[in-house]
């Protein structure tokens, strides 16, 4: 049983007891209450994918091999992404790029380099809307195979993973996902790359979260390049300096416990 209707089922028996238990005007406060609790416990489980609300996310690695995750949402990006792959490069870090598919079909070059740089691109819907988490099972299984069909078409490699957009979930995301033997992928620690203009803020945020088999995510889209330059710099340099070593999204899952087996990049 998920979460989510854990949470249902409880909203029903508190609902049965207080029509039972409870008369007047208190019946009705008691039936908003819980109500608006199970509201509030909805919203959390929407936008916070690590509590696995409505299915199985992962949101980090397993333990054991020092090894961490870096990776990046909503590109390619023609301004940033070329820089990052630069910094990526020359750091040496192999990184995981959950590419929008309309980013990919504008920009197929640069899609295709972040492939034969030995980078991992997974899927994060064709188009970055924040609504698509509202619409149904159709709706976004269309979204997610638009995507896989436009990185298949364009590079060549079938993405494994799959991370929704804003991380936004709903009953209908692991279906969905699974329809096209995607798994869905969260993360551990996060910087609000974009909405801090600290690079040194955000790279604390991210390393107060991140242990062995953290999965760390950034964005090469939607911020100054040199922010994001900056934090990646300084970001690498503190977490190899805790003996964590970066690898992929797949090296870094390979080994975790009861893990789906989707088909690889070919």
């Amino acid at each position: 049983m998920t979460r989510h209707r854990a949470a249902i089922l409880c909203l029903i028996l508190a609902l049965a007891g207080i029509t039972i238990f409870v008369e007047g005007p208190w019946r009705w406060r008691l039936y908003g209450l819980a109500s608006a609790a199970y509201l509030v416990v909805l919203t959390l489980g929407v936008s916070l994918i690590g509590l696995e609300f409505f299915g199985r996310a992962v949101c980090r690695g397993p333990a054991g091999k020092r090894r961490v995750a870096l990776t990046f949402d909503d590109g390619p990006n023609p301004t940033v992404t070329p820089q990052v792959l630069k910094a990526l490069r020359r750091l040496g870090v192999p990184a995981t790029f959950f590419c929008l598919g309309e980013r990919v079909l504008d920009h197929p070059d640069l899609a295709r380099s972040i492939v034969a740089q030995g980078h991992l691109m997974g899927n994060h819907s064709h188009r970055h809307q924040w609504w698509l988490n509202f619409r149904g099972r159709r709706f976004m299984l269309q979204e997610i195979r638009s995507a896989q069909q436009a990185i298949l078409s364009t590079t060549g490699t079938v993405p494994r993973y799959y991370r929704p957009p804003a991380g936004l979930t709903n009953p209908q995301v692991g279906p969905a996902a699974r329809a096209l033997e995607l798994q869905v992928v969260g993360w551990t620690a996060r910087g609000f790359d974009q909405f801090t203009a600290s690079p040194s803020a955000i790279v604390r945020r991210i390393v107060r979260r991140t242990t062995d088999g953290s999965i760390i995510v950034l964005h090469d889209c939607g911020l100054p390049p040199e922010r994001l330059l900056a934090v990646v710099e300084e970001l690498v340099s503190t977490v190899r300096q805790s003996g964590l070593e970066f690898v992929r999204l797949d090296q870094l899952l390979e080994d975790l416990p009861g893990k789906s087996e989707p088909p690889g990049q070919r």
